[in-house]
């Protein structure tokens, strides 16, 4: 589905559907949006990491997979993981949406800030955000990574 029909879109290169250069347009017309056909996995997923990496790269047009390849490894570099919980996080059940919903009040109204204003307005934002839960969201959390 990523990746069209063999031998007519790609053909196998160790495992890896790799692009055809000589590709008619239509060929390539047809996985126009396979990004929205195979969204369910949000990517290339043929195998483990190193081996979906190549197949990334390889679907790329060569002229660009060098710059590809340099962009997988500035973002596989130094990267945090998410920190998952043993436990739910009840003040995020609590207080979860009136959480979310200020957050997107806190990036509109910071961004609408005139400069001078906007260490003034951040400041009043958070005291909100944390008064409506996010002080014991905050605790929680910190209690749970001990």
């Amino acid at each position: 589905m990523y990746s069209g029909v063999e031998g007519e879109n790609y053909e196998m290169v160790d495992g890896i559907p790799v692009v055809k250069n000589d590709a008619t347009q239509e060929m390539k017309d047809r996985i126009y949006n396979s990004g929205d056909m195979a969204i369910i996995a949000n990517g290339k997923v043929i195998g483990d990491q190193e081996v979906n990496e190549a197949a990334w790269i390889a679907g790329f047009p060569e002229n660009n997979q060098e710059l590809m390849r340099q962009s997988i490894n500035i973002a596989n570099t130094d990267t945090i993981g998410p920190i998952v919980f043993s436990k739910p996080i009840a003040a995020e059940s609590k207080y979860g949406t009136a959480l979310n919903d200020k957050l997107k009040v806190i990036i509109v109204k910071t961004a609408m800030a005139k400069p001078a204003e906007f260490e003034a307005v951040y400041e009043k934002e958070m005291n909100d955000f944390m008064s409506l839960g996010g002080t014991e969201l905050k605790k929680e959390l910190e209690e749970a990574l001990q």
